[in-house]
């Protein structure tokens, strides 16, 4: 039985050929079944997708970007259950920074047999020291929980959703290895639309030849879903505001209900009456039905038909809203953990109106600089008539948000102040400390 993989659909990503310079497929197990291909941005893994019995560990890779002898070389080891999503705006910043020749990025499969959702795992070569770091980045949306096993064997553990409280639960060794990864949002940039492609398709040989024939189904899930991520990605660009935008809305806020996680073992109803109570708030207030709404899924529908958006909004079409919004809202996301939204918003530029951000990022948001912070729908709708009513404070705030996405959040000043954490990080101190 030959593996089934679509192919065409990552090879329709791109047009303009491999990228960086191609690699080799290289084994270090038996001579038998051993397979030595070149991986050029065009090949299929032919001895993936038509023969059985690769011999593991394989070792996938492929480089990008500068290899002077002199910058930092990155290796990114793509998990067999690698998600294509979350930290894809980070991705792109190391890809920018190995285009404008500050990094060497190399991509490769992780064959240590430590695979988990929601991890991703990366060693950083510094040339000048000859040392090499390792570093983590954790998308989880729970406070709380952290892969063990990962965090003992990196220098630097980037949790996503980073609370203190849950950090300080953790053995001295491991908790001073943990730092806040910061804002993230789902972008390409560069040639970030090809790196992320390949991962998936590393991602996905990797666990055919890891998992076998009994893996295959779940695999092309796992492959079609990150692909149809990867496709949806819209520029860098398209997030960030530009003098043509101007302004035609004062408020926007677009939300998603969720449904309990099939097992039981988180219950969002909670979630979903609190985003349907302020939904209505803000109608009620100011009137709009094409910015302000419950995202029209099929969940969305059943539950708040009353209070979806008049359209289903591409996503071109909600970030063209954005940029054209005076006062963004955000709601903390799954589980209190720091939402994309707010990413968004600070790349368009917008006066910012959320709930209390109850984690630690990579330099705080402050209050009355950077949002104005409410706790119920009343005091959501009187924070909006604030800013729309001061229009010095709602220049000053969407500046310092401008200002802010500038320095730490879009993709290649987030990679930047990553790497320089992970440097500066020793065995016997531990990381940089943060401001």
């Amino acid at each position: 039985m030959a593996y089934q993989i679509p192919w065409r659909k990552a090879e329709a990503l791109s047009k303009s050929g491999p990228i960086g310079n191609s690699a080799d497929l290289l084994s270090d197990g038996p001579t038998e079944g051993r397979q030595v291909l070149a991986l050029g941005w065009q090949h299929r893994l032919r001895a993936l997708k038509g023969k059985r019995g690769l011999t593991p560990p394989l070792a996938m890779a492929v480089r990008a970007g500068a290899d002077n002898g002199v910058c930092p070389i990155l290796r990114w080891r793509v998990s067999p259950h690698y998600r294509s999503e979350v930290s894809s705006s980070l991705i792109t910043g190391f890809a920018l920074l190995s285009m404008a020749g500050e990094l060497s990025f190399d991509i490769s499969a992780d064959w240590t047999g430590i695979s988990q959702l929601n991890i991703l795992r990366f060693d950083v070569s510094d040339v000048a020291s000859d040392e090499v770091r390792k570093f983590a980045i954790d998308e989880f949306d729970r406070k709380d929980r952290f892969h063990l096993e990962t965090l003992k064997l990196v220098d630097v553990y980037f949790k996503r959703h980073f609370n203190r409280d849950a950090v300080a639960a953790l053995p001295q060794e491991l908790r001073q290895k943990v730092r806040p990864l910061g804002l993230t949002f789902s972008c390409s940039g560069g040639n970030s639309r090809k790196l992320l492609t390949l991962a998936v398709l590393i991602s996905a040989a990797s666990r055919l030849v890891r998992e076998g024939v009994g893996g295959a189904k779940s695999a092309l899930l796992q492959f079609n879903e990150n692909i149809r991520h990867v496709a949806k990605m819209l520029p860098q660009s398209d997030f960030e505001r530009v003098a043509d935008d101007g302004v035609r809305h004062d408020v926007l806020f677009q939300t998603r209900l969720w449904p309990d996680e099939p097992d039981g073992s988180v219950d969002r109803s909670e979630v979903n009456r609190e985003r349907c109570e302020l939904v209505a708030a803000l109608r009620s207030a100011f009137g709009s039905e094409d910015t302000i709404g419950i995202i029209p899924t099929a969940f969305g529908e059943q539950h708040a038909a009353h209070l979806t958006l008049r359209r289903d909004i591409k996503r071109s079409v909600y970030l063209r809203q954005l940029r054209s919004t005076l006062i963004a809202v955000n709601t903390q996301g799954l589980d209190g953990s720091p939402g994309l939204k707010v990413a968004e918003a600070l790349a368009a530029g917008c006066a910012l109106v959320s709930q209390p951000l109850n984690c630690d990022l990579l330099e705080p948001l402050l209050p009355g600089i950077n949002y104005l912070p409410f706790e119920t729908p009343e005091e959501c709708v009187a924070q909006c008539r604030v800013l729309l009513a001061n229009e010095a404070l709602r220049d000053r705030m969407r500046a310092a948000n401008a200002d802010y996405f500038a320095r730490f959040t879009r993709p290649d000043a987030h990679a930047r102040n990553i790497l320089a954490l992970v440097l500066g990080a020793n065995s016997r101190n531990g990381p940089a400390q943060m401001h």
